[in-house]
């Protein structure tokens, strides 16, 4: 039981550790136009959240990718 935990938290780790970055980017660049169609279509404050949320993402993936390729 233990040791199968160990294996499922490793494989999680190392498929993070090499698609974390692209992944977390191409989820921000989503979320940024996702709330920029809503922002010009309904004017909401929750699609600023959005791009917010999107541009943190981002970020995160981008700073993900530099640390993984140490740049």
């Amino acid at each position: 039981m233990i040791a199968s935990t160990l294996g499922i938290v490793v494989l999680a780790l190392v498929g993070f550790w090499l698609l974390g970055g692209v992944l977390l980017r191409i989820g921000g660049t989503l979320l940024v136009l996702a709330g920029g169609l809503a922002l010009v279509l309904t004017g909401s404050g929750a699609a600023v959240l959005l791009l917010l949320a999107g541009s943190a993402l981002w970020l995160a993936g981008r700073m993900h990718y530099a640390l993984r390729h140490r740049g």
